[in-house]
């Protein structure tokens, strides 16, 4: 069996909780609820959990090179130390008027991050860039809801959602300046599915996508094709993550749910950090 049933770690109900994280270096689960303004980590050794962030909304967030947390907001984007959080440091604004907010976001090999957004008007949310020096340019615009992103092809494809068009949609990146250009839908979602939510893939590229108000998990070939459904016990189950000591195991996040994991017959990757420096003064 490719994967178990889905157990509850963390018995809470949490609003809106997104972005699961593994940690290698620090061997824990972190992840946001962006309704509650809130940052959680949970540790499998000790089987605790533990709120380290209440404050502006957090839509995603990437591991840093250096251990600390980038942070994806409503209007910026901060640093936060999970070990030490009290002081949080934004490094630069977000002023973009087409967007309510960050929403998932991915690390890439290079360092950079591709970053979605909530649109603030119809159709006017996308996905954006971020380099190394902050510098922020917009790739494209068209949805609502910009969701799950993962990296294929030896850096050369970049795998992205469309929530609000229920695509899970692939990219020609060209890992020499992060461009995307050419999308393929290579999976729409059927009505009986609910909606595609934030994914991620194994060593084997196949993709597991979150599905919400389907309270699932679809794993897809690396070329879309559907090949199994494992049942979540919460409708809006909105993310997953491969984690754990040997990356096999599946951390799921929900709406108005609690999180989960499973144990599997795979494994996923170490996730890419990021590498966003403050290399000018900054008002």
């Amino acid at each position: 069996m490719i994967a178990d049933t889905p157990r509850v770690i963390v018995d809470r109900e949490f609003k809106l909780g997104e972005n699961p994280l593994w940690d290698d270096r620090r061997g824990v689960l972190f992840w946001t609820d962006i309704d509650a303004g809130e940052l959680w980590r949970y540790d499998p050794r000790t089987e605790s959990s533990k709120r380290f962030y209440q404050g502006p909304k957090v839509g995603g967030f990437t591991l840093q090179h250096d251990g600390k947390l980038a942070l994806f907001r409503i209007d910026d984007i901060a640093l936060l130390d999970p070990d030490q959080p009290d002081e949080v440091e934004v490094i630069t604004p977000f002023d973009e008027s087409n967007a309510a907010r960050f929403n998932d976001v991915l690390a890439t090999p290079e360092g950079s991050v591709y970053a979605g957004t909530i649109a603030a008007k119809p159709g006017l949310g996308g996905l954006y860039h971020v380099g190394t020096d902050l510098s922020i340019r917009q790739l494209f615009l068209g949805t609502d809801v910009s969701n799950g992103m993962a990296i294929f092809s030896e850096g050369r494809s970049l795998l992205w959602t469309c929530s609000t068009s229920n695509r899970i949609v692939s990219l020609t990146r060209d890992p020499a300046d992060d461009s995307v250009s050419d999308p393929e839908t290579i999976y729409r979602t059927t009505p009986n599915e609910g909606t595609p939510d934030g994914l991620c893939r194994d060593i084997e590229g196949r993709i597991w996508s979150a599905r919400w108000d389907g309270g699932c998990i679809i794993i897809h070939d690396p070329d879309g094709s559907p090949l199994k459904k494992i049942p979540v016990g919460t409708p809006r189950v909105t993310s997953v993550c491969f984690g754990g000591s040997d990356l096999s195991t599946l951390y799921i996040t929900t709406s108005e749910g609690p999180i989960y994991a499973a144990a599997t017959s795979t494994k996923g990757l170490i996730e890419n950090r990021s590498k966003l420096v403050v290399t000018t003064a900054r008002s």
